[in-house]
């Protein structure tokens, strides 16, 4: 897991992890010091109670620990000043399990000695070092007497017992007997002095796990595998992220554009029933205008034939050319001087003929 430290405590102490194990690494500064690192995991306290030499009845409230704000702690052997290394995961979901790494500058030195010794199966335990707040706010310690009870860690405590509610871990050391007999130390599950993977191979396996680019990056960097993995699944969380954002603007868009072809269609209906309406009503004026040509057309049919009916009377009357009875000298022609027939036969045939056209 990569050596990353959390942005806030909280984060940090609930975060869980694997316990695995990974090739020992040799490490070179940019000093140019060298130096071998051992994968190292720790269950350094349980979430019972303890029988303490000094305390009595104890347990702790993993709830209420904190660490110190530089994010890491020491490793050291048996409560001493030898430091073996660091911890810099912090896990409190099933008691106190630390992880970090044990840190040799020399083979054979106490680090070295202690790593080879449990990866031969040597058991080792843990003991905490806890200690007032960083803060300076002293431990806070629920004292219970007999009989009296009180929830910590999930279950129920009954005194006579010290609940200690509010600390700050300080440290931690591997010993062969711990306080807590439920603790142990863990490193890798081979000898230490067995030779890393060989780098080709190494750069190998990063690119077929993490695509070129990254494997270059992780390679470059000195990562181990874990530690690549771990980094490897941020990026992807990453990527995650930004394909979910994605993906909702795309449904927004989506959402957008259906009511926009809704709004559409129902405009289009809108259109379709005014044009409807509008053929109906031309057809309506149609049909009337139909109606009154046809009126007309019937008044003026019968107007032509009052006419030709009141043509046929005066030809009857005047014998078809009443001109020529005046032009003979007929004497039997009407006297005086009456209006000429002919001109008012002539006057009505016109009127006939255009009224017919």
């Amino acid at each position: 897991m990569a050596k990353t430290k959390p942005k806030t405590l909280e984060r940090k102490l609930t975060r869980p992890f694997e316990l695995q194990f990974s090739e020992p690494k040799e490490v070179t500064g940019k000093n140019g010091l060298k130096w071998m690192e051992f994968p190292v995991t720790l269950k350094a306290r349980g979430t019972g109670h303890i029988n303490h030499w000094w305390f009595g009845r104890v347990i702790h409230d993993l709830s209420g620990m904190s660490i110190p704000s530089g994010g890491t702690i020491p490793i050291d052997h048996v409560h001493s000043d030898e430091a073996l290394g660091y911890i810099d995961e912090f896990d409190t979901s099933d008691g106190l399990t630390l992880k970090g790494k044990f840190v040799s500058t020399q083979e054979g030195d106490t680090a070295w000695n202690l790593a080879t010794k449990m990866a031969a199966g040597v058991p080792y335990q843990s003991s905490i070092f806890f200690d007032d707040l960083e803060d300076g706010t002293p431990i806070y310690e629920q004292i219970l007497k007999k009989d009296q009870k009180d929830t910590v860690n999930g279950q129920e405590f009954e005194g006579p017992g010290i609940i200690v509610r509010k600390w700050l871990l300080r440290g931690v050391a591997t010993c062969l007997y711990g306080a807590d007999p439920n603790t142990k130390t863990q490193v890798l599950k081979h000898q230490p002095h067995e030779d890393t993977m060989d780098p080709k191979e190494q750069l190998k396996q990063f690119t077929q796990k993490f695509g070129a680019e990254l494997a270059n990056q992780y390679f470059t960097d000195g990562l181990t595998f874990d530690e690549a993995v771990a980094k490897f699944c941020d990026v992807l969380s990453e990527q995650l992220k930004a394909a979910e954002k994605l993906a909702s603007e795309k449904e927004t868009e989506i959402a957008a554009l259906k009511a926009q072809i809704t709004a559409f269609k129902d405009d289009d209906d809108d259109d379709d029933d005014d044009e409807k309406k509008d053929k109906k009503g031309k057809k309506q004026k149609e049909d009337e205008d139909d109606d009154d040509d046809e009126k007309d057309l019937s008044a003026k049919t019968q107007e032509i034939a009052e006419l030709k009916a009141k043509l046929s009377v005066w030809e009857q009357q005047y014998g078809g050319t009443p001109y020529g009875a005046f032009a003979s000298g007929n004497p039997s022609a009407p006297t005086g001087n009456p209006k000429d027939p002919n001109a008012e036969y002539n006057a009505e045939l016109k009127r006939a003929m255009a009224v017919e056209e």
